[in-house]
């Protein structure tokens, strides 16, 4: 019997060994464990450079340390030099020439020097990164000091709580300069001490050999490191060639393993032949209903074996699948459907009309039940293999606006089969497996939970809406079938640790990987999971709908130690860089935006060329033109590679892995016409709403919710409503969510 099993074809990149000492870097006495200072070398060509410059330009040599050091971390922390600036006597900036945060265009690296000059010689910097000092959710960055007199320890960083090193510069004798980084608090990865020295010997070099040369044009990045920094930290490449198309597969599976099952819904399943029958049979019924690649169909259905056959008969046809939540309001599903220009509408059993999708009653659009394209032709799998293109979008995904409208992102089957080829890779997914498709229909976990069984084999089992919230039965269900693969939201998981607490059972026994992911996965949380179960390892997933869902994975046993648990190494063919506001590339170490390119990038938002616009941008990476999706979350590069999450840069929160636009429940709810001021906010996974009133009335939770219920989607609604007679403002008037407690 020949089975299609997914083989990586990877073609490892030759990177850079950032854990490779850099010459003439040491701890200054290796025999003794505990200490903590490092030494870095100048070669004598570079310290004779550094005298000569300093010479002729007139320069004392520690104002040049200094200025080097002061625009390194500017750039690494994106502050403006004034920012980065603390006297050591009244701790007061004093200004330079100028103040923002960009380099202007026209100041040279001799001018700074002398700019920095010019405001003195008792100068310290002590700076945090603004994401980590601000309320976000990451931890606070490491910090290097400079002290630029000997001796001195810089009373400043006395009130720090971060890890902290004191650099300072001299020359011992005439020969060469030595950097050295003395510990005042914590601790820092070696290798992180030996990418700043390696940095500032770099730029050493490049502003004593030109020193007109402009520091906004200047790359700050050693070529070793620049050269990993561009390739985004691709670890392999995958091609996508030998993988068969979704109309291919189905052919293939229904040949080599028909009779063994493919879904299954409580009593009710699908063997891999029966599901290739229904699924060309629907496909048929689709393309005699007019459908053609490119249209939209909205499937509105429950998740079931129905709703299966109907996903992939719409994807293999090269329509495109757009789906509908039954439990959302009547007015959102309106404007899903409006705003994706679905041509069809395809709803579960015999029910064919507008009544049976709530809020559609007034829609020109046309109704189809799933016994109707049943009945009609079958389409021919060989004209579909044929005109399947991967470059088509497979389904649109709506996420949450701030406009108060849900934005629909568009995925083409090119991202969606590279996101599956890692899942199966990552996961080392067989035809033993069991997979619990478990996600809503609209969070696109749902759609590698689909698909990813029918590539490898594997048999998948539907959890109905109903069960996933009756936690015990899930259990039970996982037990009961003996479930390999589950994906769950980090705040769900705290639900199951919960009613283990009551049972000695270990319902999870079966499982070889628990997935986690949209949210934010805690030490704690990995710790409590190892207590049931120490020999189940965990994945830590991240990634946006808009890249086609994950794009990077981190495996954690039972033996890993952190303080903080990374969400892990970039997929096959994804390629992520951390950058500043100006898209250009932060260096190692830095906290910046995410933002991913490769075949993982989505089309875009539909009909939505501004929000498009916003998002997925072209960057010169490498000096090359790179199409990329701004991901909206700050992260950075740990020393080991792998990616730290550092939290939102907008209003987006994820409240059980679903992310959330706030500023779009306050565009609905500002509709009521007693509500004057109202801010939402996320606390302990729970959005909180608060409100002003002109009338004064105090209005119960449950009145509240009875206004909006039409308006939002249940996990849009606030857990706690409270009312205020004034909102806290901050000094430009805008409401201080940061006072709302």
């Amino acid at each position: 019997m020949v089975v299609f099993h997914p083989v990586l074809s990877a073609n490892p990149i030759c990177l850079p060994d950032l854990t490779m000492n850099l010459p003439g870097f040491c701890r200054r006495d290796p025999a003794q464990a505990d200490d903590q200072i490092y030494l870095c070398h100048f070669d004598a060509t570079l310290s004779q450079q550094v005298r000569l410059f300093c010479q002729q330009q007139q320069v004392p040599a520690d104002m040049l340390f200094f200025s080097i050091h002061l625009a390194m971390l500017s750039r690494i922390c994106n502050l403006s030099v004034s920012q980065s600036l603390c006297h050591l006597e009244s701790g007061a900036a004093q200004p330079l020439a100028w103040s923002q945060s960009d380099w202007p265009a026209d100041i040279c690296w001799l001018n700074f020097i002398r700019e920095v000059t010019r405001a003195g010689t008792t100068w310290v910097d002590a700076v945090e990164h603004p994401v980590a000092s601000s309320g976000q959710n990451g931890q606070p960055l490491p910090v290097f000091v400079w002290e630029p007199l000997p001796g001195f320890v810089p009373q400043l960083c006395a009130a720090m709580q971060t890890p902290a090193y004191v650099v300072s510069v001299a020359s011992p004798d005439s020969a060469a300069y030595v950097c050295e980084f003395r510990l005042f608090r914590g601790q820092l990865p070696q290798m992180q001490l030996q990418c700043y020295a390696e940095t500032f010997q770099h730029l050493l070099a490049v502003v004593t050999a030109n020193p007109h040369g402009l520091i906004a044009a200047e790359q700050f990045h050693p070529p070793r490191i620049l050269q990993q920094l561009e390739l985004g930290w691709q670890f392999h490449t995958a091609s996508l060639d030998t993988m068969p198309s979704l109309p291919e597969i189905l052919l293939m599976q229904a040949n080599t393993r028909g009779s063994d099952i493919a879904f299954q819904c409580e009593q009710t399943q699908l063997t891999f032949a029966q599901c290739a029958r229904q699924v060309f049979l629907l496909a048929g019924g689709l393309q005699a209903a007019g459908v053609m690649a490119g249209d939209r169909v909205a499937v509105y259905c429950e998740r079931d074996l129905e709703w299966v056959v109907i996903q992939l008969a719409c994807m293999i046809t090269g329509a495109v699948y757009v789906p509908l939540d039954l439990r959302f309001p009547p007015a959102r599903i309106a404007q899903m459907i409006l705003h994706s220009a679905a041509r069809l509408v395809v709803t579960a059993g015999d029910t064919a009309d507008l009544t049976a999708v709530p809020g559609c009653e007034e829609l020109d659009i046309r109704v189809v039940s799933y016994a109707a394209l049943a009945a009609g032709p079958c389409a021919d799998p060989k004209q579909l293999c044929q005109q399947f293109s991967p470059l088509q979008v497979a389904y649109i995904q709506f996420t949450s606006g701030t406009t108060g409208v849900p934005k629909g992102a568009m995925v083409e089957h090119l991202g969606m089969m590279n996101h599956l080829l890692a899942k199966m890779t990552e996961l080392e997914l067989s035809s033993k497996d069991v997979i619990a498709q478990t996600a809503s229909q609209c969070f696109d976990v749902s759609i590698w939970q689909v698909l990813a069984g029918l590539y490898c084999g594997a048999r998948t089992v539907i959890f109905r809406e109903e069960m996933i919230w009756d936690l015990l039965s899930l259990m039970q269900m996982s037990a009961d079938n003996a479930v390999t693969i589950l994906e769950v939201v980090p705040s769900y998981l705290e639900l199951l640790f919960d009613v283990h607490e009551l049972s000695d059972q270990r319902y999870f026994s079966a499982l070889r990987y628990l997935v986690v992911t949209g949210e934010r996965l805690t030490v704690g949380q990995a710790a409590r999971w190892f207590k049931y179960y120490p020999q189940i390892s965990l994945v830590n997933a991240y990634g946006p709908t808009e890249a086609s869902d994950d794009i990077t994975h981190f495996k954690i046993n039972r033996e890993f130690q952190a303080e903080r648990i990374p969400i892990g190494y970039p997929i096959a063919n994804a390629a992520i860089y951390i950058l500043d506001e100006s898209l250009a590339l932060l260096p190692f170490g830095s906290v910046g935006e995410i933002c991913v390119a490769g075949p993982c990038v989505g089309r875009g938002y539909i009909n939505a060329p501004e929000a498009t616009a916003r998002a997925f941008v072209t960057a010169l990476i490498s000096g090359q033109p790179t199409r990329l999706y701004r991901t909206g979350d700050f992260g950075r590069w740990l020393p080991e590679g792998g990616l730290e999450y550092y939290g939102r840069r907008d209003e987006q929160v994820k409240v059980m892995g679903i992310r959330i636009e706030l500023t779009e429940i306050e565009q609905q709810l500002s509709v009521l016409d007693w509500i004057k001021d109202v801010a939402v906010v996320c606390r302990d996974n729970r959005l909180l709403c608060y409100y002003t009133s002109d009338d004064n009335q105090v209005r119960s939770a449950q009145a509240i919710r009875a206004d909006i219920d039409q308006m939002l989607p249940a996990h849009l609604i606030p857990a706690r409503f409270h009312r205020l007679d004034k909102m806290p403002v901050n000094l430009n008037g805008k409401i201080n969510k940061a006072q709302l407690c």
